[in-house]
């Protein structure tokens, strides 16, 4: 044998290996989510409270997964649903769910529909499981025919509604997210003009490729491949290990949030504060327009409606209200398109000016966003509006 050869590793073995390396991810993540260091600031007690909640899921998990490494609980060939692997799907929805809820609802969250329409029937359907299986036992189902056959029987019967509920569950999530994510959004809009960086897009993508990978490893129970449960074994390593990273990067995002959005931001089956509605021959629109344009305040980096507001001596719901009203859009598709309008005139006064110094000087952040906003009123990039402009394109 050539010393330099590698020797061949079977497929239960790198399955083995995989189930292993899923295992260190979560626990060495979980640790460094643990001592993860959070400024102790009043806007981010939520999300300093969601990291250790999702450092001792992975901790748990970690657990979890050794035993299903070491006590040769993992997927069996000979069984088709088995409760192990059921349970690690049921248990990462509710807490990693809950983590991203924490996103797109830093102020505060409220758990009633979550205990009620999840935690509460999860555990009773574990509890009641339990029960039969001491009693009546838990048979082996080598085929979903054979699984399907045995409804009867009461374990079998309680594995298969938690197979049902699991799917429940998916569902419910996936709604209450999007319910979030587009509120979110919007309040986003409403108190900033320059949101794109503020604004957790990989917190749906991260839902939703759980899900998939989640459902995957259900498919594999019924297909019993190890082939298949390998690959999507992998997949959770690559999902746990980047999941973490992401979630720790949030903090900055929470710091760039005013205190005010967090005030203004509604909770789940909550609905805006309209109290603070002053009377409306207190603030005149059409002046705070012209001044807005005249001292060109539209052009400062960062500014929030909170801060227009203020400056007209009103409140936030008064100066959406009236914005809304009169120009026909929202507070951040008032101040870009005053903005563009700007770059426009930059564009053709002076040419000298690059992409990136005419994107700070209308107060863009980015200049990714600020082509992005160009393009989407313009229906072109910068650059290839100044060449319409000059005559260099046809």
């Amino acid at each position: 044998m050539d010393m330099w050869s590698i020797p061949s590793m079977s497929i239960e073995q790198f399955h083995f290996l995989a189930t292993l390396i899923w295992g260190i991810i979560c626990l060495l993540m979980g640790f460094n989510l643990l001592v993860f260091n959070i400024p102790k600031k009043k806007k981010v007690r939520t999300y300093n409270t969601s990291v250790k909640v999702l450092a001792l899921n992975y901790l748990v998990l970690s657990i979890l997964i050794f035993s299903l490494v070491f006590f040769d609980l993992r997927n069996s060939t000979n069984d088709t649903f088995p409760i192990p692997i059921l349970l690690i799907n049921l248990s990462q929805g509710v807490i990693l769910t809950h983590a991203l809820i924490t996103l797109y609802a830093p102020k505060e969250y409220t758990w009633k529909n979550i205990i009620y329409f999840n935690i509460v029937p999860l555990s009773s359907l574990l509890f009641i499981y339990i029960i039969c299986v001491l009693f009546f036992g838990d048979p082996v189902c080598n085929s979903i025919s054979f699984f399907l056959s045995n409804l009867s029987h009461p374990a079998v019967l309680m594995r298969f509604i938690l197979l049902l509920f699991y799917f429940y569950q998916v569902t419910f999530y996936a709604l209450l997210i999007h319910k979030l994510a587009v509120r979110y959004t919007k309040n986003l809009d409403k108190c900033y003009p320059d949101t794109i960086q503020l604004r957790p897009h990989w917190a749906k993508k991260n839902f939703y490729f759980a899900v998939t990978i989640g459902l995957l490893s259900i498919v594999a129970c019924m297909v019993k491949n190890i082939f298949f449960d390998t690959i999507f074994t992998v997949m959770f390593c690559l999902f746990y290990y980047l999941f973490a990273l992401r979630y720790m990067r949030y903090e900055s995002i929470f710091m760039k949030l005013k205190p005010v959005f967090f005030e203004d931001l509604p909770l789940v089956n909550k609905t805006e504060n309209i109290n603070k509605e002053v009377k409306p021959d207190r603030f005149i629109w059409e002046k705070a327009r012209n001044q807005i344009i005249q001292e060109k305040r539209f052009l400062q980096s960062g500014i929030t409606v909170n801060a227009m507001a203020e400056l007209f001596q009103t409140n936030r719901t008064s100066f959406s209200a009236a914005l809304n009203k009169h120009e026909r859009q929202n507070f951040n598709s008032f101040i870009n398109r005053l903005r563009i309008e700007h770059a426009k005139q930059l564009i053709l006064e002076k040419p000298e000016l690059t992409i990136v110094e005419i994107a700070e000087q209308c107060g863009y952040s980015e200049q990714s966003n600020f082509t992005r906003q160009f393009k989407q009123y313009c229906n072109e990039t910068p650059a290839v509006w100044a060449k319409h402009q000059n005559g260099l394109l046809e």
